[in-house]
């Protein structure tokens, strides 16, 4: 018999559905694994792209962007990979054209 099994049938415990409610019992919802995983990289699901995708967003348009960056992200996410490639031929379009 299992802990909380023991517990409930408990007699001495009073009021045992505002003990479950304290505990968080049967309305905690499960976490799924796609949103722990999110968490772990760091990243924002509802923003489509973290912090880190962001810095180096900014470095692209400064011109100042390091292969250490590269190696970072490309471990990271894939989405980052195009995302870095079509800035990388973004200012190769423009002074193509001019």
């Amino acid at each position: 018999m299992t802990f909380r099994a023991a517990r409930i049938r408990n007699p001495r415990t009073q009021n045992v559905k505002s003990w479950k409610m304290a505990i968080g019992h049967r309305n905690r919802k499960p976490q799924s694994s796609y949103q722990k995983s999110d968490k772990r990289l760091g990243q924002r699901a509802d923003l489509g792209f973290s912090f880190r995708e962001f810095v180096i967003l900014c470095q692209f348009v400064c011109g100042k962007v390091y292969i250490l960056d590269f190696i970072f992200f490309f471990g990271s996410n894939i989405q980052v990979y195009s995302l870095s490639i079509i800035s990388l031929l973004f200012p190769w379009f423009l002074f193509s054209s001019a």
